[in-house]
Parts: C-alpha cells; sequence; structure tokens
C-alpha cells in the first residue's frame, strides 16, 4: 500500500479596527500574508504465514513528512499611535515612526521507517518485534531517533 497527500493554503488577512474597539486613539490597521504546506508520503508492505506449529506476522513502511511555513506582516505596532487620520484603513495612514514590519519562515522534514514481525509458536507464546527510526531535520545534535521493542507474550 501507498500514498500522499498534500495540503496548502494562502491567507491574505486585511486587518481593520475601529478606534471604539481598540486602545489605539485612531484605529488599527494591519496586513498579513500567510502560506502553508504540508506533504506526506507513506508505504507499507504486509506478511504473514503458517509453517508447521509457527506463526509469523510481518510488517514494514516508511513516511515522508515536509512541513513549510512563511509569514509577512507589516501594521501598526500593538500600543502606539494607530492610524494617522481615523477612519482610513491604508498602510500609508500609518506614521512611519509607528510602522512595524516582520517575516518569518520554518520548514520540517522528517523521515521514518518502521518495522513489525510476530512469531508465535502453537498460538501460545508470541515473540513481538518492532523497530522504528526517524530522522528529524530539527534534531542538529543527533539528528536520529530509533526505538526497538521486543515482547514476549502467553495466551492462558
Amino acid at each position: 500500500m501507498a500514498r500522499y497527500t498534500h495540503d496548502q493554503f494562502t491567507e491574505f488577512r486585511d486587518t481593520k479596527i475601529a478606534p471604539s474597539y481598540t486602545n489605539e486613539p485612531n484605529g488599527f490597521y494591519g496586513l498579513t500574508n500567510m502560506s502553508r504546506r504540508e506533504q506526506n508520503a507513506d508505504f507499507l508492505f504486509a506478511y504473514k504465514t503458517r509453517f508447521s506449529d509457527f506463526s509469523l506476522n510481518a510488517s514494514a513502511g516508511g513516511n515522508y513528512m515536509f512541513q513549510y511555513a512563511a509569514n509577512n506582516t507589516t501594521k501598526a505596532k500593538d500600543g502606539g499611535s494607530g492610524l494617522i487620520i481615523p477612519g482610513i484603513y491604508s498602510i500609508g495612514n500609518i506614521a512611519p515612526s509607528n510602522i512595524q514590519y516582520y517575516s518569518s519562515w520554518s520548514q520540517k522534514a522528517i523521515y521514518s521507517l518502521y518495522a513489525l514481525a510476530s512469531l508465535g509458536y502453537k498460538d501460545y507464546i508470541y515473540l513481538d518485534l518492532t523497530a522504528r527510526n526517524d530522522w528529524s531535520s530539527t534534531l542538529r545534535t543527533k539528528p536520529f531517533i530509533f526505538l526497538p521493542i521486543c515482547i514476549i507474550k502467553f495466551v492462558a
């Protein structure tokens, strides 16, 4: 089995706040451009068999995930003087000393591989082995995480 998903949006915010609704003496104005994107790809293989008194169920798979985000904002400073002329909502109506600009972006990727095997004997005792390894773009000192698990089960 394999699948791929892509989720994305871009949003433009035009924020207008009247003087009666804010502490800004003449009102507030700001513009924000936002974009987000996430991509995921998965695959999974499965295998099941019985031989004599033994059974084996196994699966293995992986995942790729990538996220990206960006923001650009221009607005009147919080707690500043707001707009120069009340009711005119434009960047040009914000005093140069009261304007605030900022932008940011981030991205993150995680690659994962995982496997599971369950070996049974006479449908009475089972040995389960699981392993997962994740490689993350945000972990700098040790960019991977390995998670092994071993379980022995008895059926009464």
